[in-house]
């Protein structure tokens, strides 16, 4: 975890061990509604939180100080309905990744795993599959068998401005915050928020006004390989031993 202190970020380091005890906690797993047990512990991050360690300088950058993108000040473009080709603003540069998905141009600061050119996203091919296989496309089964364009978690090394990781690009963060279901959604499911775009996605889908709604299961589909979350941890002082 980091904080900011003065001009400086402080990183603590956490020694976790986890319960096998899955239905108690910080979230009482049978409620599909389940929203946080206590104010301390780790838990998923919520749409706030999400977006604070994304977005927000507290050195006042960017606009009102809120960035554009989780990678640079940027800017934002007026674009039609219709992104294909649009300018993105000064977007971060793409990762290319090696047959591991591990990042090759970490020295092209600010980096993410996202469609610079829309169409061409960052992709690479596991040892056990031809190229032939690659080609593949994972929809609509969702099994991601052969072709793999994630990138290795950390290896873009752009940070937020409160020093986070691949907030932009690679996977699309679900955080806990429930919402209404979008016109025309299912009422009977759980929807919750979530931010940060896929590496399938053009610049605009990292930008901070791209937030949107997603139901917390896909029906019809066991997994889905684009998603993710992101953990945080809430202290007090009198936990950290602090007065």
């Amino acid at each position: 975890m980091k904080t900011v202190s003065g001009d400086r970020l402080r990183r603590t380091t956490f020694k976790v061990r986890l319960s096998p005890k899955t239905e108690t906690g910080m979230y009482t797993m049978s409620n599909r509604k389940a929203t946080r047990n206590s104010p301390t512990g780790f838990a998923v991050s919520s749409e706030d939180e999400w977006i604070k360690a994304a977005y927000f300088d507290p050195k006042g950058g960017g606009k009102f100080s809120y960035w554009d993108y989780p990678t640079n000040p940027g800017r934002y473009v007026n674009c039609p309905v219709d992104i294909s080709g649009c300018e993105e603003g000064e977007q971060p540069t793409a990762t290319q990744l090696d047959e591991n998905g591990d990042v090759i141009n970490e020295r092209s600061q600010p980096l993410a795993s996202f469609e610079a050119i829309p169409g061409v996203a960052p992709d690479w091919c596991p040892a056990p599959f031809t190229a032939a296989q690659c080609a593949i496309t994972p929809f609509p089964k969702l099994a991601s068998d052969y072709i793999g364009n994630m990138s290795t978690v950390g290896q873009a090394r752009t940070r937020s401005p409160w020093g986070t990781l691949d907030q932009g690009g690679n996977v699309v963060e679900i955080t806990d915050t429930i919402s209404p279901p979008p016109p025309l959604g299912n009422p009977k499911l759980v929807w919750r928020r979530w931010h940060g775009g896929v590496v399938t996605a053009t610049a605009y889908q990292m930008w901070l006004s791209a937030v949107g709604v997603t139901t917390q299961t896909v029906p019809g589909y066991a997994a889905n390989p684009w998603r993710g979350i992101r953990l945080v941890v809430r202290e007090t002082q009198a936990a950290s031993g602090k007065r």
